[in-house]
């Protein structure tokens, strides 16, 4: 589950989100992503859109006759991966892709399968790698293809670093870096890996990793300010645009002295314009890039708060990723026509030459990024003998050391628990552990009422479904989990405060008949969902392995687990309007409003209050059991004891 929960991103994290909570329905997330993004159909289309959608080989660019090929076998291998024979034997499929062919390479296919009974794309596939294979050995490190032409050397661009206006530089072998390890002056002879690395690599090694004494000119974007000196844009935008242009080496450069090559990037000309008017801008010479990697926008308009933004035609999106970045080089279409401003703090909206945009950043939300940051870490240690090592005696060490120093969202978080944690006859109360006293919600009524009718029209598609969760949510109320709101309680509520739950369903193939009932705590409303405006606490939980540990030290093992663990704590009153929920017998009743009475399974901050409840509780009887105190505070992972 935690491997779950790192890797998905975007859509189709939002598909499966409210499940990745639970560790024993991981097999039910997968299931429900191979079902939705993993099936063959889909991994086939995909491939071949790719074929389609890759530029067409030419005979005088051997290293695009590789790429072409490459792409072809990639797909048939899923095609025959998946068993998808019809695919394989599409004869339409095969003459399109074999039309994409150089006129004199269509030639040599012809001859190629003269006297062959049966021709399908596995066939072309095959003929594919080995006409790969023989540009391969074609290609020399001064064939155009692979070196260029004398004015397609790299062009130098800048993106967001400050350039001395000095004109041309020079660079040398003895300076320049290798593109693999890099190592200056590092020529091709001395890498040791060369002929293990796949073809397309081994061109690229080849053109940026021989020796050059010769001065090599630079054709320097200035800039006076921070900012990308050129416009540039992804690949994949212009392949859907369907523009071509002529292929230039391009090096970009960052600050810091960080530098990409891009020895494929295209120098085109296309218009553009705002997508209300016909209007449109020429941008000349924008250079293509692999990918801008720039990370995905989101914008809402808050008319409550934003009252200088109301009426401006300001479009709502969300996870949008920027293909094109416009750069200094058409500094004309960014010039501020109009500006609109708020409060100190608020938004900005300018008017350019391609209509309103808005800039700033606000609490809870930023809408301007900072660009081009480094994802990985600082050094891989982990891929040295010493970070072995480091992490076997880490590992050794559990249970024997602790060095925790809490940070200031955990003092506040602790402060939370130890003056809101009361007992009441045999069970604890406790509270929500807010990020700030201010805390301000927005209104998530709305949101719980979508989310309700559309798990009726779940139940109404599933009888046995709506038996189970009707029986369900019955039972909470029988047990004093949940109650519905009276109007006096819902009149002395603190506006701000107020947050509706919506619930899901979350079944298990291998349990039958099991369903359990997840309040989904992380469901956004306006970039803003409960769990952000809660902390996680302090983690006071025994790691897993000095649990597993203690079983190295008798004969016999004994587990046992707390029933319930989280719905045994009572949730204060005053945090009660925060986990509202929305209900009703038949769809053809009024809804109505409901209390979470206890601690919640999905709120963010409720395992670190369950833990610090169980072992308060523990510490309350430490002079009376001091041996089952021990195993408590020692041997329990969650809610389980062993």
């Amino acid at each position: 589950m935690l491997r779950l929960q790192k890797c998905l991103k975007g859509p189709v994290v939002e598909a499966v989100r409210s499940r990745l909570v639970l560790p024993d329905v991981v097999q039910q997330v997968i299931e429900k992503l191979r079902s939705k993004y993993g099936r063959p159909v889909h991994l086939i289309k995909t491939f071949i859109e790719k074929v389609r959608k890759i530029p067409a080989p030419q005979t005088d660019k051997l290293d695009s006759l590789g790429e072409y090929g490459e792409a072809v076998q990639c797909m048939v291998d899923h095609m025959v991966a998946a068993g998808e024979r019809a695919h394989i034997t599409n004869p339409l499929l095969l003459q399109e892709v074999v039309g994409k062919l150089p006129t004199d390479q269509q030639l040599r296919w012809s001859h190629h399968i003269r006297g062959m009974t049966s021709v399908d794309l596995s066939t072309f596939s095959d003929y594919m790698e080995d006409l790969a294979e023989d540009a391969a050995r074609l290609t020399t490190i001064d064939s155009p293809s692979v070196r260029g032409t004398s004015k397609g050397r790299p062009t130098k661009g800048y993106v967001h670093a400050h350039v001395d206006p000095d004109g041309a530089t020079t660079s040398s072998a003895a300076e320049r870096q290798c593109v693999s390890c890099n190592v200056a002056g590092h020529v091709l002879s001395t890498y040791t890996n060369f002929r293990g690395l796949p073809v397309k690599d081994r061109w690229r090694l080849a053109f940026y990793c021989r020796p050059r004494t010769a001065a090599i000119p630079e054709n320097r974007w200035k800039s006076d300010a921070p900012g990308s000196s050129m416009t540039l844009m992804d690949e994949d935008l212009a392949k859907q645009l369907g523009v071509k242009g002529e292929r230039r080496p391009l090096c970009i450069k960052w600050t810091g002295d960080t530098t990409r090559v891009e020895p494929a990037s295209m120098m085109i000309d296309l218009q553009i314009g705002p997508v209300t008017s016909t209007k449109r801008f020429y941008l000349k010479a924008v250079r293509t890039v692999t990918s801008l990697s720039l990370p995905p926008k989101t914008f809402t308009i808050y008319d409550e708060r934003w009252g200088h933004l109301k009426q401006l035609p300001l479009p709502e999106y969300r996870d949008a990723r920027p293909q094109l970045l416009i750069g200094l080089d058409n500094l004309r279409l960014a010039v501020p026509l109009k500006t609109r401003e708020g409060l100190a703090g608020e938004p900005v909206a300018v008017k350019t030459r391609l209509g309103w945009c808005v800039y700033g950043k606000t609490a809870g939300s930023q809408i301007g990024r900072v660009l081009h940051m480094c994802k990985c870490g600082a050094s891989d240690e982990n891929s040295t003998i010493q970070g072995a090592l480091r992490k076997f005696y880490e590992l050794e060490y559990l249970g024997t050391v602790s060095s925790d120093v809490p940070d200031p969202d955990k003092r506040r978080a602790l402060t939370i628990l130890e003056t809101t944690t009361v007992r009441i006859g045999n069970r604890f109360e406790s509270g929500l552990l807010w990020k700030t006293d201010n805390v301000e919600l927005p209104s998530s009524l709305g949101m719980a009422r979508r989310r309700l009718e559309c798990l009726e029209r779940r139940m109404e598609r599933d009888p046995k479904l709506k038996t189970v969760v009707h029986h369900h949510i019955a039972d909470m109320m029988e047990k004093g989990y949940t109650h519905k709101a009276t109007s006096a309680e819902l009149s002395e509520s603190n506006s701000k405060r107020i947050w509706y739950l919506p619930f899901g369903v979350v079944t298990n193939p291998k349990k039958p008949g099991k369903v359990r009932i997840i309040w989904d705590a992380a469901t956004k409303v306006q970039d803003t969902s409960l769990n952000d405006m809660l902390l996680k606490g302090p983690d006071e939980l025994i790691s897993l392995p000095e649990v597993l540990f203690r079983f190295r030290m008798y004969g016999i093992a004994v587990c046992a687990d707390v029933t319930e663990m989280f719905l045994q704590i009572r949730m204060c009153d005053e945090n009660k309007h925060a986990q509202r929920f929305l209900w009703r017998e038949d769809p053809a009743d009024d809804i109505a409003t409901y209390f979470v009475d206890v601690v919640t399974f999905g709120s963010a901050c409720s395992p670190a209050t369950a833990r610090y409840v169980k072992n308060r509780n523990a510490r309350e009887h430490a002079e009376k059991y001091p041996r089952a105190v021990r195993g408590i505070l020692t041997g329990t992972y969650v809610d389980d004891y062993g």
